[in-house]
């Protein structure tokens, strides 16, 4: 047997040939680069606020230094309320994500089968009643999706209802649907109804009322809370003088 045949691996142990799917000239995707977490740690924003209140803390730090100061400890302020804020919001979303996109489907199995009813009435009577209940079925599914991201979201419909309903046809169907209408909704479904009228359904989800942003809600929060701190502070600080007099 000649040597190059002889020294030659067995075939089990050869590499295969590897096959390439893409055509040739195809160039190789590109791998897509990852995104990086750009939040800021709530402990560094912590740790920042701390290190400034102490140089504040100073006696003998210049007049135009503790103005400096002062400013950079508003925005850290400012910084950590938003962070906090954000963190809170991506868990509530996380939290009712579910709970959300069941009820999304079951509002809109209800608009569709009212929508469908609604062509097939005759009767001025039966329309009129099925447009109020479409108007209904609408504000329900707005509800599901625009109800703000940041607070915790209510139930749109009581446990159980969505078998029921699945489970019922014909007259204990539309008694159903009755009953339904009849309950009690959220304090949230007047807000999304009013939202729908005035064409701000993105800002209620989004957590903007009107021309006033979360962000300048914490803020004003911020400042009356600082407020009353300086007004305690400076009435233990009188309660102190008239005690030494």
């Amino acid at each position: 047997m000649p040597r190059d045949l002889r020294d030659r691996p067995p075939a089990h142990h050869r590499s295969k040939p590897y096959n390439d799917p893409r055509k040739p000239g195809q160039k190789k995707p590109k791998s897509r680069p990852q995104e990086k977490d750009t939040s800021v740690s709530i402990n560094d924003l912590k740790r920042r606020i701390r290190d400034v209140k102490r140089l504040l803390n100073r006696r003998d730090l210049p007049a135009d230094a503790r103005v400096t100061q002062e400013r950079v400890l508003k925005g850290h302020e400012r910084e950590l309320e938003q962070e906090m804020a954000r963190r809170a919001r991506s868990e509530m979303i996380r939290k009712y994500h579910f709970v959300r996109f069941l009820e999304r489907k079951t509002a809109t199995k209800h608009l569709n089968r009212l929508l469908r009813r609604e062509k097939e009435a005759r009767s001025e009577e039966m329309k009129e009643t099925l447009a109020r209940r479409i108007h209904s079925a609408r504000v329900d599914l707005n509800y599901t999706i625009y109800f703000p991201l940041q607070e915790k979201y209510v139930s749109l419909y009581p446990k159980g209802s969505e078998t029921k309903d699945e489970e019922e046809e014909g007259e204990e169907e539309e008694e159903v649907e009755e009953e339904t209408e009849k309950e009690q909704k959220p304090a949230m479904w007047a807000v999304v109804e009013k939202a729908m009228e005035e064409g701000t359904l993105e800002s209620l989800r989004d957590g903007v009322s009107g021309s006033t942003s979360i962000e300048e809600k914490t803020e004003k929060k911020r400042k009356e809370k600082k407020k009353k701190e300086e007004e305690e502070e400076k009435a233990a600080s009188e309660e102190e003088d008239g005690f030494f007099e």
